[in-house]
């Protein structure tokens, strides 16, 4: 199958949506299927058999765009519209694929070409504005709702990465053919070593620490200002422990920083800003507990996945986002309140046997339902839905 998939994203750059769209790519790839990745000008280039990667055009003075929607994705997309349209009229494909916005691009190019569409459901769109605080106005809100819906009408197949994306999906459409694919954990390949463990260690000042990781984007619905209000309220009784909060652009990370000066945690706060997705893995290993204290959204984070795969005990917010994969087996879920964090750290600080026990019980649910083969058959059983409504 030959697939035009459309990315109005930075591909790649090390956050959810543009590891998403890479996975999917690869999946696609190792089932046997080519793919023309359409995307923005700017993102790091990947490599994977059957997948070329063809950028729209830069545009003067839009060298970026942040997380969520913003208006200077307009033109992008735009741009993404009329590539896919001389595509679509070079060449013969079977399939157009689409994450988010470009749902819109697919629904009407579909039809227009006659060819079918799947689109890649990684959010409810009014609810991103909603979430990242892009716009609160209800006629926006509204027409978000209305182009959601006929994105869904006009798609053969979608793909939902949670639960409750399905839902959202059915009630706004009854007859979508809809998919729960959920995203993976990046780390491929062999685990990380004692040694690559001692090295991160060593390298940020943690080597006799108790290590509270958290890796990810430091975008204002992950909580992270509440994470540090805990720390700071706790800090006194776990007098070795440190945090080690991995991710953000240069200016969150700074802007961070001063939270944590303000609270009196900086020298117990370490920030190295984002760092490589290969060197996550090691990371992860090298803390004692990892933390998600996500306080608004319904979509499941990347980052629990991984978490789930790192064998390090979790600790998370007890709100949609979370509890669609993870539950008081896996998991020490508390209210998205800083007293509730700040017990749930003392808990775990405290309690070797609930750490072991929690990280052997994720490390089991990642492997019989978040791996590589169960997200590949997952994304084949999609696939063979298209030929079920032919």
């Amino acid at each position: 199958m030959k697939i035009l998939m459309i990315a109005p994203e930075p591909v790649f750059r090390v956050r959810g949506t543009p590891f998403s769209v890479r996975d999917r790519c690869r999946g696609l790839s190792e089932l046997g299927h080519q793919t023309d990745l359409l995307t923005y000008p700017f993102g790091d280039d990947f490599y994977s058999s059957g997948v070329t990667i063809h950028r729209v055009r830069k545009i003067p003075g839009i060298n970026d765009v942040k997380i969520g929607f913003s208006w200077q994705k307009i033109p992008l997309d735009a741009l993404l519209f009329l590539k896919a349209f001389m595509a679509l009229h070079r060449t013969r494909y079977d399939l157009i694929h689409t994450h988010e916005e470009a749902g819109m691009i697919g629904a009407v190019l579909s039809p227009l070409f006659r060819v079918p569409h799947v689109y890649d459901m990684h959010s409810s769109l009014p609810q991103q504005f909603e979430n990242y605080k892009t716009s609160g106005s209800r006629p926006v809100i509204a027409f978000m709702r209305w182009a959601e819906k006929v994105i869904l009408q006009r798609s053969h197949a979608v793909i939902a990465i949670c639960p409750h994306l399905k839902d959202i999906a059915l009630k706004a459409y009854p007859d979508t053919n809809v998919h729960v694919i959920e995203n993976m954990a990046q780390q491929q390949g062999d685990a990380p070593t004692q040694e690559d463990v001692k090295a991160v260690r060593a390298r940020h000042g943690l080597k006799n620490a108790f290590v509270i990781g958290y890796t990810g984007t430091f975008e204002v619905n992950q909580g992270l200002d509440m994470m540090a209000q805990a720390f700071a309220r706790v800090k006194d009784r776990m007098p070795d422990a440190k945090l080690f909060f991995v991710g953000g652009t240069p200016e969150q990370v700074e802007s961070f920083r001063n939270v944590c000066s303000q609270m009196d945690i900086e020298d117990r706060t370490v920030l190295p800003g984002a760092l490589p997705p290969e060197k996550i893995s090691a990371v992860t290993a090298a803390c004692d507990i990892l933390v998600s204290p996500r306080c608004v959204g319904t979509n499941t984070p990347l980052k629990i996945y991984s978490y789930l795969k790192s064998g390090v005990p979790i600790l998370a917010t007890d709100l949609l986002t979370h509890t669609q994969v993870l539950d008081h087996d896996t998991a020490v879920l508390v209210k998205p309140e800083p007293d509730a964090l700040e017990k749930g750290l003392w808990l775990l600080y405290n309690d070797a046997d609930l750490r072991s026990r929690l990280a052997e019980n994720a490390i089991q649910l990642e492997k019989t339902h978040y791996s590589w083969t169960a997200y590949c058959q997952k994304l084949k059983a999609m696939l063979d839905s298209l030929v079920d409504l032919q």
